[in-house]
């Protein structure tokens, strides 16, 4: 079997992502988990982005690599200047978050890689 680079950058994304959801899970569902009566309303506006926008795009990633890269780091985005630069005043949250997110990185990569760099979402 001859694999190419984006075939290889493509099952790297799909690997990662799912140990990054099954990371993600076992937070949300562990020990103390996210326990939505302690969630504070601002609060959700961050878990809209991080962990779930992220999530949602490395899903779509499975079955159209450009668009769930596209959802992901915009998510990560979003969640970096909407959540951390607006609600909470301060975008200094960790690096952690772009660790999580690296699958939709890799995801828009092979995505663009696919499509020759061309930028229709639905190539």
């Amino acid at each position: 079997m001859n694999l190419t680079s984006t075939q290889i950058l493509r099952w790297t994304a799909r690997i990662l992502s799912v140990a990054s959801l099954l990371l993600l899970l076992a937070f949300a569902t562990g020990e103390d988990g996210i326990k939505p009566s302690r969630v504070a309303p601002h609060e959700w506006i961050g878990l809209a982005f991080f962990p779930f926008g992220v999530a949602i795009g490395m899903l779509v990633g499975w079955w159209n690599e450009k668009l769930g890269g596209i959802i992901s780091v915009a998510s990560l985005a979003a969640f970096y200047l909407i959540y951390g630069g607006l609600v909470r005043g301060n975008m200094a949250m960790g690096w952690y978050f772009v660790l999580f997110t690296l699958p939709g990185f890799l995801f828009l990569l092979s995505g663009l890689m696919k499509s020759g760099g061309k930028t229709p979402l639905l190539n």
